[in-house]
């Protein structure tokens, strides 16, 4: 009987008549067996249930087609919303009579069985029992929800909390991105930001598919809350944050322009636009709340949503066209607030521009937000924030003369000199800068009581109008006069107590060098004439300053302003002068250059040496200077005086520590050809340079000998050279030439070089006989023992020529080595053993 009835209502539904249709399903249903076990119930049973939501899913379709049409064309037909009513209250009969009958059962999952029979309109319902169940309280919520909207009787709120309830019950059975849409819509007529609504938004914004048309659904609700809009915006924008992916990320876009929108607008613009929010199109994304919040609030809110969005994903930025929409509000609301001369909340406007948020068109407005924020707090007086807002400029914002001009300003203010001076000069050095500038800023100087940057500014502007490298040439100025009226001011200054001498020291440096490029602009292009009684001035007070800068200065500062005094007098060495002058000025230009060659070598061989190597070509200027100042000790010594022997002693011991230092340089290079080439010229030389002393050789081996990165044939090499220049010198180390020909022997071992090494033992040997109370015993036992060693291991190896050679070797060494007689019989014995060895050696090869 049930499939009897089961098919007389697919005749009635096919022939439209639903009134049959119900009839002959409520027949089916009342000869369910009711037995006490509901496990065998056969499938046309479940069929009959099934009908009755397929036939109430037809009845529903009408009426959510005219739903989507409606929703686009935003209009609403009370004709037809009175015809869908009976529909959809006979749905929602047909399904709460299909959901009871369901619940008065617990059957299997047979649903899949009983739907294979039935293939031409069932394809969306599958599964268990449970998804049809689910698929039947969806189908409920959406019929009595859509009556509610319709009903305008006393039946509506019944029809509503059916509808809810419905909605809750399948939200939590199967949860779904439409059934989370629905909620909101329901709660967002509540015109509250609730905490449900809020866990709804949440929930939503976890589901799939994350589009364009779920935002736009979401910004389209959030219509309805008025008071709350903001916050809503503000979820969106927090889900969109945290998507891996780059265009999801990029859907929070509209919703953060949208709070800029509501944030920018004054309490008046507010108020203005009430009136106009109810006319307003229904998707605009900016239609600004009707409530007031103070300005304050606002924009504390903005901030606070920029903050939390960069603090979920610190590589959140918002699109390129929505930053730069957001930017130009941001600007407007902030000159807004400049023209009112409420300068430090222009100021945080203008700040907030700058926010990571909008990076990506950093490069096209930052600069500009930052500066004018900055001018806003230096109108308002407060200098260090003005300060901070010029700190995160791009690097061509930074550069712009606008920048520098306002970080002067800023400075000057303060009474902050120094800064204010270094903002000047990299003024001076932008693209955009104008000499002009200068002028204002020496006003601004002069009216604070800066008397320092004020000096400092005239030199500037000094700097950039006259002189071979200025823009413009003023006519009648002295260079030579401004330069020496300089020099006494910072002499003056640093003689004064309790100054930050820092300052003053780079000063005078600074106009040292200026001194220095205008001696080379008088000799080579002949601009400015320096006469050698001014050029005398500046050396002399240069090498002054630095005598009694030794004590209380920087070393680096000391050893360059050592370095430009020398350059000083080479300078004046060039303009004509008497012989005795000339000597005197090369005299005291080798001294300076030697200190500042003295410093270099100091920071070179006491510093970081694989520093020292990632630096290119380090080594160069050093070696420049040693070549040079070699060049200058020649030329000292040829026009000297024989008879000044002070000066000659003083001056071979500065050609010493130059070639012990060359030599230094080519090893902390690795510039082994160097190496090669200097030890030939060093022992071509020697006997015609007599500056290269024991001292000398000593040093340059012990140099080599800890470099660890000398390769062994090249370590050999410099030593064999060092015992040559060492033999034809008048003082004699024996400790030292014995400790060398103990290196030479480990050395030949080392590369497996027996004959080298037999060799060294050998002058070894020949020196110990000839100086045999000075040479050490503790070098003289350890050959003794090496030359054993090595014997032995040669014997255990079967090389019996070498280790007879050895043994030979070490029967020498024990003769006169102090306590060597006591492996006289041991080594004996094993040398006899060696001489059978080596007479059958021809004979016998085979065995060995």
């Amino acid at each position: 009987m049930i499939t009897y009835y089961s098919i007389k209502a697919d005749c009635s539904w096919a022939s439209g008549n639903e009134t049959g249709t119900l009839f002959n399903l409520r027949k089916a249903l009342a000869y369910f067996p009711q037995t006490s076990n509901d496990q065998t119930q056969p499938v046309d049973s479940l069929q009959v249930i099934i009908r009755l939501y397929k036939f109430s899913y037809e009845l529903l379709k009408p009426t959510s087609t005219t739903n989507q049409i409606s929703e686009r064309t935003e209009s609403r037909d009370d004709t037809n919303n009175l015809e869908k009513l009976p529909v959809l209250i006979k749905a929602s009969e047909w399904l709460t009579l299909a959901l009871n009958e369901l619940d008065s059962h617990s059957w299997p999952s047979l649903v899949s069985e009983a739907l294979m029979a039935d293939h031409q309109r069932m394809d969306e319902i599958h599964g268990s029992t449970s998804e049809l169940k689910v698929k039947i309280i969806r189908a409920l919520a959406y019929s009595f929800l859509e009556a509610a909207s319709i009903e305008t009787g006393d039946q509506r709120d019944e029809l509503q909390r059916k509808g809810e309830q419905a909605l809750e019950e399948a939200l939590i059975n199967c949860p779904s991105q439409a059934l989370w849409l629905r909620k909101i819509q329901i709660l967002t007529k509540r015109k509250i930001m609730g905490s449900e609504l809020r866990t709804a938004v949440k929930e939503v914004l976890k589901t799939a598919p994350f589009n364009q048309e779920l935002i736009n659904k979401l910004m389209a609700v959030s219509h309805n809350l008025p008071e709350d809009r903001q916050v809503f915006f503000s979820k969106i924008l927090n889900a969109c944050v945290i998507k891996e992916d780059p265009i999801e990320r990029g859907l929070g876009d509209p919703a953060y322009y949208s709070i800029v929108a509501y944030s920018v607008s004054s309490q008046k613009s507010t108020n203005k636009k009430r009136n106009q929010s109810k006319s307003s199109a229904r998707d605009s994304f900016t239609n600004l709340p009707s409530h007031d919040l103070s300005d304050e609030s606002k924009f504390q809110f903005l901030k606070d949503t920029a903050d939390q969005a960069i603090l979920a994903n610190s590589e959140f930025r918002l699109g390129s066209d929505c930053a730069f929409m957001s930017q130009t509000m941001i600007w407007h609301r902030g000159d807004q607030e400049y023209k009112k001369m409420r300068f430090d909340s222009a100021a945080k406007w203008y700040t907030f521009g700058t926010h990571a948020i909008f990076l990506e068109t950093k490069e096209v407005t930052f600069t500009k937000l930052a500066r004018k924020a900055a001018l806003s707090w230096v109108n308002h007086g407060n200098y260090e924030l003005a300060r901070n807002s010029l700190r995160n400029l791009t690097p061509q914002g930074y550069n712009e003369a606008g920048t520098h001009f306002l970080s002067f300003m800023i400075d000057s203010a303060q009474g902050n000199e120094l800064p204010a001076i270094q903002a000047i000069d990299r003024l001076i050095n932008s693209l955009d800068f104008k000499p002009e500038t200068l002028l204002y800023a020496a006003q601004q100087a002069n009216s604070r009581g800066l008397q320092n940057l004020l000096h400092h500014i005239l030199q500037k502007t000094l700097e950039s109008t006259s002189g071979a490298n200025g823009a413009h040439f003023i006519n009648g100025l002295d260079m030579v006069i401004l330069l020496r009226s300089l020099i006494r001011i910072d002499l003056s200054n640093l003689a004064v107590p309790h100054r930050n001498r820092a300052n003053d020291e780079q000063r005078i440096l600074q106009h040292y060098k200026a001194a220095k490029e205008m001696l080379i602009q008088s000799q080579e292009a002949r601009a400015i004439q320096v006469s050698f009684k001014d050029a005398t001035w500046l050396w002399k007070t240069a090498f002054n300053t630095c005598v009694s800068a030794t004590e209380d200065w920087p070393e680096d500062l000391v050893f360059e302003f050592f370095g430009l005094t020398a350059d000083l007098i080479s300078l004046t060495r060039k303009i004509p002068t008497s012989l005795e002058e000339a000597q005197a000025l090369t005299r005291h230009e080798i001294h300076c250059r030697f200190a500042c060659l003295a410093g270099g070598m100091t920071q070179a061989l006491y510093g970081d040496r694989d520093d020292y190597h990632r630096q290119n070509n380090l080594e160069q200027p050093l070696l420049t200077s040693i070549k040079q100042l070699k060049r200058l000790s020649k030329d000292a010594q040829d026009i000297g005086s024989s008879s000044d022997l002070n000066f000659i002693e003083k001056l071979n011991k500065i050609r010493s520590c130059l070639t012990v230092w060359e030599f230094e340089i080519y090893s902390m290079g690795n510039d082994w050809e160097a190496i090669r080439f200097f030890m030939k010229e060093l022992e071509i030389n020697q006997e015609s340079q007599a500056f290269i002393s024991t001292q000398v050789t000593q040093s340059i081996a012990e140099v080599a000998c800890q470099d660890a990165s000398l390769p062994t044939e090249l370590l050999i090499f410099v030593l064999e050279h060092v015992m040559m220049i060492a033999d034809r010198q008048r003082e004699k180390s024996i400790d030292s030439r014995s400790r060398w020909l103990r290196l030479l022997i480990d050395l030949e071992l080392s590369i497996n070089s027996d004959e080298g090494a037999l060799r060294y033992s050998n002058q070894a040997l020949q020196l110990l006989q000839r100086y045999p109370e000075d040479y050490p015993s503790d070098e003289a036992s350890w050959i003794l023992a090496k030359s054993w060693d090595r014997s032995i291991d040669l014997y255990s190896s079967h090389n019996i020529l070498q280790s007879k050679l050895w043994c030979e070797m070490s029967l020498k060494w024990m003769e006169l080595v102090v306590g060597g007689r006591a492996y006289e019989d041991m080594m004996n014995r094993h040398y006899r053993d060696l001489l059978k060895l080596t007479s059958t050696l021809d004979t016998h090869e085979p065995l060995l």
